[in-house]
């Protein structure tokens, strides 16, 4: 019986389309889908069968007690029955993500071997770990043994270890250092059962690779070339940076390093409290231990506890770009924590000789525990001694004195702040002095204040809210600043580089884009003999590049290993844009990912007649333009009259105001670029003067000649000749004809496909390319297609029946995907503001609307 409600075509076309991914997502994991399976039908049956909310945790889960009762099926149960529908929620969620892509990768059978082993071994190893716990460390140990695991993110992780093996050699580094860094890290700082499982297990993983796939090239290991050695420096400077993060934010952390969370939650005081006793006994212990209370009480004294970690983590990006000033910082924060830790375990040493004078009876496990947190330090010291010959790179010219002008500027500025708030409120200034040294106390983060007597009471005088925040205040203008300096990228320009690389490019000829080389926005990097040159600006640590090498064509391959060392160097992924077929070779021999990025449309003038039927509408822009009295015309640009000039000036701004966007630049030229003197400009002019429309075309060179031209800039007036563009492009190719050269090119199509496949350059779509990158840039095309037209552009160009080349990107790391996104849209919008970033999405959202209602 139908109800008259039917569901809303968009719901229905939404879920369809979910459906339709999660089955693509899935398809070729079969054994990932039936552990969740699984996992949710046991978990809801078990719950549904017991009205004992702890039943699971008891009985089911995986603990200590459990297998020395000789419960040996919580092996196999701890794996696919939850505690709760959360957790169930949670874990599948975590199957479907890492599962299924190491299931792709390793194989059914393989993988399934994998997670049986590391599953049951893992377990055994770290409850065998946990027990050894207790001898060394009893309060640890009476909290693990406590403790209950389900936990599918420790054999996940191992699996992952396994997987590894087999992986291509950037992925498997990374992996076998982030991994164990982050299992170290939550075994020492919040130091759970599930962690040591989870650190046993990448152990295990590790082992079960090796016997699958055997052992790693030794030169494969760990170490690989400079720019990775730099990522790896980096992630374990992280992962050290991110303990104490984790310490503080958890409400039960056990392991060994974790006293900062004992030490930041102490019984909170008010200042009423506080004063109270001291008034009476101001040497007291209690005394000072409330006024040491005081400093910890405020979510402001709880950011300020991480603020160290979160600068180590800021420096960690100039480590990944291989800064010798974050290598020198990193250095000696660690040296600085090793200092503190050393401080605060003498200090502890002091106050525990004093009890246990006094016949106080003491656990010396307290003790050792305060003392762990050295070794963290101490071991990252090491790392980045024995890897500073990979941090080589200077920082810019003037970057760290304008740096420390900032931070200087932000300390005077926020010092004078808090001293004057603080005498306006007292109404003197008798307490200059202290609220200058309370002002000094407040930029150290709590954990270090024990060492210090406080000048003031907290609060005394200034406002609790500035109390709190103006230290965390100025560590964000600290991080903030010194993240600045490392993105700022180190160029080693010269002032004629840029005539070099004109000279290069007359003399060998590049690709039929390489003449946009030329322009301003560009940066210079010449192969050691001079005779090759890669044009290239770093957008976000990205190395993009402004088509292919320009020299010897027999010397590409060189110039591209090349130049990819150089970017190494600096710490910079290269990316080969508006590449063609035959780069993209060179760069697929290097082991480089490569993606379709655009067409671009050739005539060969040789043969060129704009006859038969499918020429109809460029013959019908040559009668028209006769009709009207409008020819085409020659000129240069940069010694046209003023009249052409403003006319061309205002044809140009009324497209961008029609766009209601910024013109986009990079491979896209404008005005500027029509400046250059080689560049030939062609405008549709009637006999009033009046122009219509105006096309641009640079050079392309061979062997010191110019043989074609690429079209880059054209316009049309919106209330002048129609099809000015259709017959400015053939009249140019006529004229080109004329003149004896081989080619035209229309120039690319960015994010648009001509019908035809890139089979044709005999290369396959999929080789080191993964189809859903296409998809994506497919996606992106489609959306932009509204504000841009890249689609619609092509399918002018087909007007002309050219022959079409495709044009590719490539880069020798797929995770640096999104950093590579981001760098293009910036490189073609350099200028876009927030207002047009809300309009682009608003038209692409209206545009997409618009499109269902058809439907």
């Amino acid at each position: 019986m139908s109800t008259g409600i039917e569901p809303r075509p968009e719901i229905v076309r939404a879920s369809t389309a979910l459906a339709c991914a999660a089955k693509r997502w899935t398809a070729g994991a079969p054994i990932t889908i039936v552990i969740a399976a699984t996992t949710a039908v046991a978990t809801v049956t078990v719950h549904a069968l017991t009205a004992d909310p702890d039943f699971v945790e008891h009985h089911l889960n995986l603990s200590i007690s459990a297998l020395s009762q000789m419960h040996w099926w919580t092996l196999l149960t701890s794996v696919v029955v939850a505690p709760n529908f959360l957790v169930l929620s949670l874990s599948v969620v975590l199957l479907l993500l890492c599962g299924v892509p190491l299931e792709r990768h390793m194989g059914s059978g393989e993988f399934l071997a994998a997670v049986g082993i590391v599953a049951v071994l893992g377990a055994i190893a770290g409850l065998s770990l946990a027990v050894s716990v207790d001898s060394f460390d009893e309060d640890w140990g009476s909290r693990l043994g406590t403790s209950v695991v389900f936990d599918p993110a420790a054999w996940v992780a191992g699996v992952a270890m396994a997987a590894s093996a087999s992986m291509p050699v950037l992925w498997r580094r990374r992996i076998r250092v982030g991994l164990p860094a982050a299992a170290i890290v939550l075994a020492l700082f919040h130091g759970g059962l599930s962690d040591l499982v989870g650190l046993a297990s990448i152990i295990v993983g590790l082992a079960v690779g090796r016997v699958m796939h055997g052992p790693v090239d030794p030169e494969d290991a760990v170490a690989g070339t400079r720019r990775e050695s730099r990522l790896l420096v980096a992630l374990i400077v992280l992962a050290s940076a991110l303990g104490p993060v984790l310490a503080l934010v958890s409400n039960d952390a056990a392991g060994p390093f974790g006293v900062l969370e004992a030490l930041l939650r102490a019984d909170p005081w008010t200042a009423e409290e506080v004063r109270a006793v001291c008034s009476s006994a101001a040497q007291s212990s209690e005394c000072r231990q409330g006024l040491f209370a005081l400093r910890f009480d405020g979510l402001g004294f709880t950011v300020l506890a991480v603020a160290p970690s979160l600068l180590l983590v800021t420096i960690c990006d100039g480590l990944r770009r291989g800064r010798r000033a974050a290598w020198t910082s990193a250095l000696i924060a660690q040296l600085c924590l090793t200092a503190s830790a050393v401080l605060n375990v003498a200090q502890l040493h002091e106050s525990w000789s004093e009890l246990s004078d006094a016949g106080v009876q003491l656990d010396g496990s307290y003790l050792i525990r305060a003392a762990a947190p050295l070794l963290t330090p101490v071991a990252v010291a090491l790392v980045l001694a024995f890897t500073r010959s990979s941090f080589t790179i200077a920082s810019p010219n003037g970057a760290a004195r304008s740096a420390m002008r900032s931070v200087g500027l932000a300390l005077l500025t926020l010092g004078t702040l808090y001293v004057a708030t603080g005498s306006m409120s007292a109404r003197t200034i008798a307490y200059v002095p202290e609220l200058a040294v309370d002002f000094v106390q407040r930029l150290i983060p709590s954990v270090y204040l024990q060492w210090f007597e406080p000048a003031l009471l907290a609060g005394e005088f200034v406002p609790s809210w500035m109390y709190q925040w103006i230290g965390v205040a100025f560590w964000v203008t600290l991080c903030a600043t010194v993240l600045a300096m490392f993105l700022r990228p180190t160029y080693d320009d010269e002032p004629d580089d840029a005539r070099r690389a004109r000279d290069i490019l007359v003399r060998s000829g590049g690709s039929n884009l390489s003449w946009m080389s030329t322009w301003s926005s560009n940066n210079y990097w010449f192969t050691p003999d001079g005779n090759s040159f890669v044009a290239y600006r770093v957008v976000g640590g990205i190395a993009l590049t402004t088509a292919g090498p320009v020299g010897p064509r027999q010397d590409h391959a060189a110039a591209v290993r090349a130049f990819a060392d150089f970017c190494s160097d600096n710490g910079w992924t290269p990316c080969l844009y508006s590449i063609s077929a035959d780069t993209r070779r060179v760069a697929d021999a290097l082991g480089w990912n490569s993606v379709h990025v655009g067409e671009e449309a050739i005539l060969d003038l040789t043969s060129l007649k704009f006859t038969g039927k499918k020429f109809q509408d460029i013959r019908t822009s040559f009668n028209r333009a006769t009709k009207h009295g409008i020819a085409a015309e020659w000129t240069a640009y940069s010694d046209v009259s003023p009249v052409i000039r403003d006319q061309i000036v205002a044809i140009s701004r009324e497209w961008v105001a029609d766009k209601a966007m910024p013109e986009m630049g990079f491979t896209l030229g404008g005005l500027t670029e029509m400046e250059d003197p080689d560049v030939r400009c062609l405008i549709a002019i009637d006999a009033d003067r009046t122009v219509h429309g105006v096309t641009s075309w640079l050079p392309v060179y061979r062997d010191g000649e110019v043989v074609g031209w690429t079209l880059d800039f054209m316009r049309r007036r919106s209330t002048g000749f129609g099809p000015a563009v259709e017959f400015l492009i053939a009249s140019a190719a006529v004229s080109f004809a004329s003149e004896g050269f081989e080619f035209v090119s229309l120039s690319g199509a960015p994010l648009a496909k001509s019908p035809r496949t890139i089979e044709a350059d005999g290369l396959s779509a999929t080789v080191s390319s993964p189809d859903p990158v296409e998809k994506l840039l497919d996606a992106v095309g489609r959306a932009l297609e509204p504000v841009y037209g890249f689609r619609s552009l092509l399918a002018f160009k087909s007007k002309f029946q050219p022959r079409y080349e495709s044009m590719y990107m490539s880069f020798p790391d797929s995770a640096a995907l999104p950093g590579i996104a981001n760098a293009v849209g910036r490189a073609y919008l350099p200028r876009m503001t927030l207002s047009q970033s809300a309009h682009l999405m608003w038209t692409v959202a209206r545009s997409r609307a618009t499109k269902r209602d058809r439907q």
